[in-house]
């Protein structure tokens, strides 16, 4: 799939982001930059954006942090474009 969207840069960075850290769609669209820890390479998911609501996602069984593996780093550029995602 990533493969496919080779010319959309914005959309191959979201979809890399649910499928390379198993986040919900939602949480995905709740992404913050600040919530990136850069020293231990973790992400907080605090949230979820459903329907341009914002609210939590977290159940008592999820993980609140994700590892942002290297393959990210990669794409991160492309996100900042995002308004949300803006440091």
């Amino acid at each position: 799939m990533l493969t496919a969207l080779r010319g959309e840069p914005l959309e191959r960075a979201i979809v890399a982001v649910c499928a390379l850290t198993r986040v919900r769609p939602g949480e995905a669209r709740a992404m913050r930059w600040e919530n990136w820890n850069r020293e231990t390479n973790e992400l907080l998911i605090d949230g979820s954006t459903w329907h341009g609501i914002d609210g939590t996602s977290k159940t008592p069984q999820s993980r609140p942090f994700v590892t942002m593996v290297p393959e990210l780093a990669t794409l991160s550029g492309a996100t900042k474009k995002m308004p949300q995602w803006a440091d």
